[in-house]
């Protein structure tokens, strides 16, 4: 996809970023979206490693 490259794409139909961070957040979500637009795909997860309980985000356009 040019200069942006998701970090997993699964099926061809399912954008997934992966995160260590606090909590996810507008700029993670946005990323998602941006992605989804470029390579014409409707559904991306967030996955955030940071802490103990996985945190997880469904990102739909």
């Amino acid at each position: 996809m040019g200069d942006y490259m998701p970090d997993l794409i699964v099926f061809d139909k399912i954008i997934v970023e992966t995160k260590t961070i606090d909590r996810i957040g507008n700029h993670e979500r946005g990323q998602v979206i941006n992605y989804l637009r470029i390579s014409g795909l409707q559904v991306g997860i967030v996955l955030n490693f940071k802490h103990a309980k996985l945190e997880w985000e469904r990102v739909a356009v």
